[in-house]
């Protein structure tokens, strides 16, 4: 498959553009260590990796034969340029460049603002078109579910996304601010919106509880009058929702003194 990588061109600190004013060099990039799962962060599969004879394991004492090796590296031309993923080489150089953080993987998340730093952009006509009907689909479906929601329903979803209550706001409003919502992260606007309902009415009861100072974060932890209950919002929830902790929940509800704010 041929590949086009194409150079962005930005407005430099002189405030012109064009390559013949760009004084970013090219640029040497290779294969990063992932933190989370302390291996080499390339887009091939365990097959291709077998196949081509490589590994990923990280030995952050001994160099590894290829990823820390000349062969193992991508020169970011300044311009334009091709890649042919037919070929073992420009396969693997492909393969380094869709986990860059200075090569952006569409000009759709470009745009999005999901690489700041990239420089280079991967381009497909066929990928772009794709890409763009991705997020069209996933605007749709966000907008759907939020024309199908009940006023409480959208108190709730922007409780838990803008940390605020909007308990007391007309329908227009909670509407306006449920479209900035969708448009700002459809995603997870729609990972909020498809949650178990009782998670999420759990969690509402959580945040309004901080917001009202109900529950209180001191010290790197989430307190309860002197009694501490977790380190992080997610334990939190997790402690609150277990059976034996259900009436510890009813206690919560009641000190809100509004239950149906999380009442969904």
């Amino acid at each position: 498959m041929r590949i086009e990588i194409r150079y962005i061109e930005k407005e430099q600190w002189h405030g012109k553009k064009g390559q013949q004013l760009d004084f970013l060099n090219d640029r040497v990039i290779r294969a990063t260590v992932n933190t989370r799962t302390g291996k080499y962060d390339v887009a091939l599969s365990d097959k291709e990796l077998e196949e081509y004879g490589l590994d990923v394991k990280f030995n952050r004492d001994v160099p590894h034969v290829f990823w820390d090796d000349k062969a193992g590296t991508v020169n970011l031309e300044h311009n334009t340029f091709f890649l042919n993923t037919d070929k073992r080489v420009d396969h693997i150089k492909y393969a380094i460049m869709l986990k860059s953080r200075f090569v952006a993987n569409n000009m759709v998340e470009y745009n999005a603002g999901k690489w700041p730093d990239a420089n280079w952009v991967i381009y497909s006509e066929e990928k772009e078109i794709a890409a763009k009907a991705a997020v069209i689909d996933v605007l749709t479906e966000a907008r759907s579910l939020s024309f199908e929601m009940s006023g409480n329903d959208k108190v709730v979803i922007l409780l838990l996304l803008n940390k605020k209550n909007y308990s007391k706001a007309s329908d227009k409003y909670l509407s306006v601010h449920i479209e900035e919502l969708i448009v700002r992260d459809p995603k997870e606007f729609l990972r909020v919106c498809k949650m178990d309902r009782e998670d999420r009415n759990v969690r509402a009861v959580l945040q309004e509880c901080l917001l009202r100072g109900v529950i209180k974060e001191e010290n790197a932890a989430l307190h309860f009058g002197e009694q501490r209950i977790a380190f992080t919002f997610e334990d939190a929830v997790e402690y609150v929702s277990k059976p034996e902790h259900s009436e510890f929940l009813q206690m919560l509800r009641r000190s809100l003194k509004v239950e149906t704010v999380a009442e969904v």
